[in-house]
């Protein structure tokens, strides 16, 4: 497999050449339209940019059945491949040769690498008899820049009486570091930071004759009112694999012929994960008292004009990504499906799905956890959509034999609080009602985001067997997304919870016709 990419950008600044026409004047900025063609290329010119990625894999299996159990043949599986890997993807816009020479707005990103990678592994299915079933399997993975692992699988299927089927696994994982976290160029996210200043920090940009909080930040220089700082995130060439235990445990239940039921548990602990190096106490230390800490590089903005002798707040903070100790994860999922006959043709079936998270953890390596479940975190890795404690869907639909169907569809997320660990801001919490202030950011809204709830609408009708008419209304109740003035994701809503709301009531009506 061999994928080429080809960019072209247009109408991007290159910075040292805007600096050359403010120099000599030869843009009017006055009235743009005056400019020449030749004037305009010469101060955003085409950027063409090449990417290139490929994948050779040679595999070999080989299966048997070696005898008969009580339950069937016993199988067993055994293979191995060989896999050639490399992306190469350097910047479209890199800073080689000084921060003029390249352009506004394009993406620095960039990563070069390859590696051969050899793998053997086995599978074995044993059908005991009727009512257990056993299976194990193993691999091992070698890379050619040293790293190895053994990932071992184990299964049970029990049915003790008929109708209920009981299963359960355990199993290790192995996942090595990506090209773009251990060769990549530093990437950078910016997140809002004001609010989490320290009140002897935020008091030195204040604006005359008041004090600038928290709670007050119309009393607060711009330069920290409207404060984000960016997290660089750099290339490590010394991570060391991620590593995981994942352990199931489930039921299925078929009470009647029209109805099953499911539930499953799941818990997964991941060692050495890889993830960027948490900066909330970087940055806690700098506000604090001044000091950078070991590991991480600091670019601080210009000291604010209104209040030149203040200490300069954080434009970057960069870490290479680590192993970081632990993340513990789990959960349960339910399930159900049904088919109904009704009357005639007419047939109501359905299927019902939620889950809930218990826990989502990381624990880092000095001992101190974050926990995100039911808030915006991880901050970083979902781009400020969070992790959610329930969501689920409910669909129910209505056949009509031949002559076509409706079907509605039911989706909630439940709401959860504005606040994230991984941004060392602590639980966000209301303040008392008779402070005069309503919640986060000295009233904006309470910290905690509502739930959200959909509904969509199907219908089909078909006519003779070619033709098939049909009718859509999404978010049929028209409902609007809760406030959310924190995540990132969208604009004052989240869009992993609620882009449905964003966009209202939809209609779609169409035709498919068959030849």
């Amino acid at each position: 497999m061999v994928n080429d990419l080809r960019r072209q950008f247009s109408g991007y600044v290159y910075i040292q050449h805007l600096l050359d026409v403010v120099r000599d004047g030869s843009y009017n900025f006055v009235n743009p339209s005056a400019n020449t063609q030749a004037v305009r290329d010469y101060l955003a010119p085409t950027l063409l940019s090449n990417a290139n990625s490929e994948m050779y894999q040679l595999n070999a299996t080989l299966t048997h059945a070696l005898f008969n159990l009580p339950g069937g043949p016993l199988q067993f599986g055994i293979g191995g491949a060989v896999r050639y890997e490399s992306v190469y993807a350097p910047s479209a816009n890199p800073d080689y040769n000084g921060p003029t020479q390249r352009y506004f707005n394009v993406n620095a990103f960039g990563t070069i690498g390859h590696r051969w990678v050899q793998s053997g592994f086995f599978e074995i299915k044993a059908p005991v008899f009727d009512q257990l079933s056993l299976e194990g399997s193993g691999r091992y993975d070698h890379y050619s820049s040293g790293q190895s692992n053994f990932s071992p699988k184990a299964g049970v299927v029990i049915k003790p009486v008929r109708g209920v089927l009981l299963r359960g696994s355990i199993s290790g994982g192995f996942r090595i570091p990506s090209f773009g976290e251990t060769s990549a160029l530093p990437t950078t996210g910016y997140v809002p930071y004001f609010t989490q200043l320290p009140a002897a920090y935020l008091a030195q940009f204040s604006n005359p004759g008041v004090t600038c909080t928290a709670s007050s930040p119309a009393n607060c220089s711009v330069y920290v009112s409207a404060y984000t700082v960016g997290e660089k995130a750099v290339a490590n060439p010394a991570l060391k694999p991620e590593k995981s235990r994942n352990i199931t445990l489930g039921a299925e239940f078929k009470p009647t012929r029209w109805l099953t039921l499911s539930g499953d548990y799941y818990n997964i602990r991941k060692t050495g994960a890889i993830q960027p190096a948490p900066f909330g106490d970087a940055l806690k230390q700098y506000y604090a008292n001044g000091t950078m800490k070991a590991g991480y590089t600091f670019e601080l903005a210009a000291p604010d004009v209104n209040h030149p002798l203040a200490p300069p707040v954080v434009a970057t903070v960069g870490a290479p990504f680590i192993n970081a100790n632990k993340i513990e994860t789990e959960g349960v999922e339910f399930g159900a499906q049904y088919s109904i006959p009704l009357f005639g043709e007419v047939r109501l079936s359905g299927n019902a799905e939620a889950a809930y998270v218990i826990k989502l953890n990381t624990v880092y390596a000095d001992g101190h956890v974050e926990r995100y479940v039911d808030t915006l975190g991880n901050f970083n890795l979902t781009s400020g959509s969070g992790t959610f404690r329930w969501k689920g869907s409910w669909q129910n639909t209505l056949e009509f034999g031949k002559i076509g169907s409706l079907t509605a569809t039911a989706y909630y997320t439940n709401g959860y609080n504005l606040s994230a660990d991984d941004q060392n801001s602590g639980r966000c919490t209301d303040p008392d009602p008779n402070s005069g202030n309503s919640g986060l950011d000295g009233g904006l809204q309470p910290c905690r985001v509502k739930p959200f709830f959909n509904l969509d609408l199907t219908g089909e009708v078909n006519v003779g067997e070619r033709f098939t008419f049909y009718v859509n209304v999404l978010n049929v109740l028209n409902t609007r997304p809760p406030l959310d003035t924190v995540t990132y994701s969208g604009y004052l809503y989240n869009s992993v919870q609620a882009e449905q709301g964003i966009i209202g009531r939809a209609f779609r009506a169409g035709v498919r016709a068959k030849f």
